[in-house]
């Protein structure tokens, strides 16, 4: 069984979307590199088809990386382009090219860390602690005191 097959559509699909928008290809342009609808492209990356090894050959070479760095299971595919309203719409490179280096940046971080065996703490509470946050918050304004939740723990904590 080969990496590809271990893999989920979905995974496939979002690494392919990620390394797409880092090498600044549209959709239209990354599906006439590999000789596909754009709708097909649109549901490659979306995980409702599976990616074939020639199509990954094509668009790894397109992109300019390898099919390596997408699939291993060390590669970090994170997604840190701004998205600022400033942003819409204008080119500006510095914003890009800082953009650029904060992911490259981050994806060595953990990579290096999975390497070393690091385990990552999570820091965020998730939904349940920002639910129970805003009900404190607005049981204080209604009740004109300290934003301070009522119950004693939050959820996670």
């Amino acid at each position: 069984m080969n990496l590809l097959e271990q893999m989920s559509p979905e995974n496939v699909g979002e690494r392919l979307r990620v390394a797409r928008e880092n090498a600044k290809f549209t959709q239209e342009d990354a599906a006439k590199a590999i000789d596909v609808a754009r709708t097909t492209l649109v549901a490659v990356e979306q995980g409702q088809r599976p990616a074939r090894m020639s199509e990954l050959q094509k668009l790894a070479k397109a992109y300019g990386t390898s099919i390596n760095a997408l699939l291993r299971q060390e590669a970090i595919q994170v997604d840190l382009a701004p998205r600022f309203r400033k942003l819409i719409g204008s080119k500006d490179a510095a914003a890009a090219d800082a953009a650029e280096l904060m992911a490259n940046l981050a994806r060595a971080e953990v990579e290096l860390e999975n390497l070393l065996g690091v385990r990552r703490v999570q820091n965020y509470r998730g939904a349940a602690y920002l639910a129970w946050r805003c009900a404190g918050a607005s049981r204080a304004r209604r009740d004109g005191v300290a934003a301070q939740p009522r119950s004693g723990k939050p959820p996670g904590a």
